[in-house]
């Protein structure tokens, strides 16, 4: 069944990508055990996300101590590329600042500042990966910032550039 993409307005037309695998087991349930988080950061679950159901959560990492959220992903390639993605909008009236940090777990590796706002927003970051794992992380930027955000639809894929949404609830999900 081909699916349509509607973006960019204009004409609707047909999406075609090419075989990709979220790697990340628990793309939506971010207060699930894979997620792992610091002390003073709280995650909280059933929020409204993109689309109007209620799979996004509330990310709150005060300002202050290096608060962070993250994920590790083992049994990658080495020397092969990943992208990394993540919808994200404020939870305030206002812009935030929160850093994604996509690397070797402990030794960092490409990150970049990203300016939330109250809209959501797809957030993307590639990295050539240097071990058989790598941690997907958002953080406060050792204490910089004092952050309230929704985040939901998180995807980790091998290859330069993200592709469309791939839902995992339990493991891996490859799209043909």
């Amino acid at each position: 069944v081909p699916r349509i993409d509607y973006t960019g307005g204009g004409c609707p037309h047909i999406l075609a990508e090419p075989m990709r695998t979220n790697l990340i087991t628990y793309s939506q349930d971010f207060t699930n055990a894979i997620w792992n988080k610091s002390t003073n950061a709280t995650i909280t679950s059933s929020k409204t996300d993109l689309s109007g159901n209620n799979t996004a959560s509330r990310l709150e990492m005060p300002s202050g101590s290096t608060n962070y959220f993250y994920t590790v992903i083992n049994g990658v390639t080495s020397g092969s590329v990943y992208t990394y993605s993540i919808y994200m909008k404020s939870n305030t009236n206002s812009s935030q600042n929160v850093r994604i940090i996509d690397g070797v777990l402990g030794v960092g590796g490409g990150f970049d500042t990203a300016i939330v706002t109250t809209l959501w927003k797809r957030f993307d970051l590639s990295i050539t990966a240097t071990s058989t794992n790598i941690a997907l992380q958002i953080d406060n930027n050792a204490g910089s910032y004092d952050n309230d955000i929704l985040i939901c639809f998180s995807q980790s894929e091998q290859g330069s550039y993200p592709t469309s949404y791939i839902p995992t609830s339990g493991g891996t999900v490859t799209r043909n």
